[in-house]
């Protein structure tokens, strides 16, 4: 397989939008996405997947931060998913996911899922998502999970293991969780 060492982008990860693409037989190792502006679909690997495979796929020792107040969708290897992707065979270690923002949807593997999302012998460990984002009124639209941070598609979820995860939620969240932060439509 391939390897990618010490990525560092300022807007996104690897991709910033695939469609139709198979990725497979790759490690990314101390990736380091630090956004400077809003709006954005973050993802070490891919920010937006409009249909795509991931298959052996690494993601090691990384950090996604959003020291801006608003911000999208926040995944460990997608982003934003808005048509149909299998993750397959794929691991996530030591990653770190820290938003001051309000995003729709923060997970270890897919921040927000508006298309069907198929995993299969997944895992994803000793990893944070956490928020630092505190309001006036406490009120904010952020979804948190281990692996989805917001779905309003089905996850097929077969084979995955959420080991030694560790969430930290520094202010109230609408939704967290150690799988998904939120689960809506069919």
């Amino acid at each position: 397989g391939y390897s990618i060492t010490k990525l560092s982008s300022t807007t996104n990860g690897l991709f910033v939008a695939v469609e139709g693409a198979t990725i497979r037989n790759l490690a990314i190792g101390n990736a380091k996405i630090a956004m400077e502006e809003s709006d954005g679909n973050v993802g070490v690997l891919v920010g937006r997947a409009n249909g795509a495979t991931v298959e052996n796929v690494v993601i090691a020792s990384s950090k996604i931060t959003t020291p801006v107040a608003e911000t999208s969708e926040l995944g460990g290897m997608i982003g934003y998913v808005n048509g149909a992707v299998t993750i397959s065979n794929s691991e996530i270690r030591r990653l770190t996911i820290r938003t001051a923002g309000m995003t729709c949807g923060v997970g270890g593997f897919v921040g927000l899922a508006d298309a069907s999302v198929r995993m299969q012998n997944c895992n994803i460990a000793n990893s944070y998502v956490r928020n630092t984002l505190a309001t006036e009124d406490g009120h904010m639209a952020i979804f948190m999970g281990g692996v989805v941070g917001y779905a309003t598609a089905p996850i097929n979820a077969t084979e995955v293991s959420a080991t030694a995860m560790n969430l930290q939620v520094a202010s109230p969240v609408k939704g967290m969780g150690t799988i998904a932060g939120r689960l809506t439509g069919e």
